[in-house]
């Protein structure tokens, strides 16, 4: 089978393992995530289960979707996320508000980060002109619902630390996520 690293496998066959570069909260950070999650859940009426700590992140990049992830897709993304340059920058948190995206739509929680978009521009550096463009709206996903939820305001922003870059493989449909990768931001 013939690998188009920007638009994924060639076939017809369901593109279950997803790779992107992430920045993730720590620890503590995550279990602030999951509490207000669920207190939104509640607050909202949400059907919808938070994400595990586990799984929170902020999508930086997607690489690709591919229907298998051969050893030769994971070194190329290993080795373009090794060449990415840049400073580490603090996440603040400020609101939560729903997506439209399909069927789904994820709640999540989301703010403005200069430090984010100055990532987002080393890594189209690294990956080429087919990756250029593509800006991403910074946010963490908490669950996904059938209801919207319009934009509100937290009552207290949380906020961590960006400090290093992850490589993230995702099985889509099976709630897993793996840390290929990580490397710290420098700058």
């Amino acid at each position: 089978m013939q690998y188009d690293l920007s638009l994924g496998a060639v076939s017809d066959a369901p593109h279950r393992h997803r790779l992107f570069f992430a920045v993730l909260p720590d620890a503590a950070t995550a279990m602030l995530v999951r509490r207000l999650a669920w207190e939104l859940k509640r607050r909202f009426g949400l059907a919808g289960a938070p994400l595990k700590p586990e799984h929170l992140h902020m999508t930086v990049e997607f690489f690709g979707a591919f229907p298998e992830l051969t050893d030769g897709i994971v070194e190329t993304a290993k080795w373009l996320g090794a060449g990415v340059v840049a400073a580490p920058f603090d996440v603040t948190l400020k609101e939560a508000i729903s997506f439209r995206n399909d069927a789904r739509r994820p709640l999540v929680l989301q703010g403005r980060h200069g430090g984010f978009d100055v990532l987002q521009r080393a890594i189209w550096r690294v990956l080429g002109p087919d990756f250029r463009g593509r800006k991403a709206t910074p946010h963490m996903t908490l669950l996904y619902d059938d209801q919207m939820v319009k934009r509100t305001g937290l009552a207290e922003p949380i906020s961590f630390a960006a400090r290093e870059l992850v490589l993230v493989h995702s099985i889509y449909g099976e709630s897993r996520h793996e840390h290929l990768a990580k490397w710290p931001l420098r700058g």
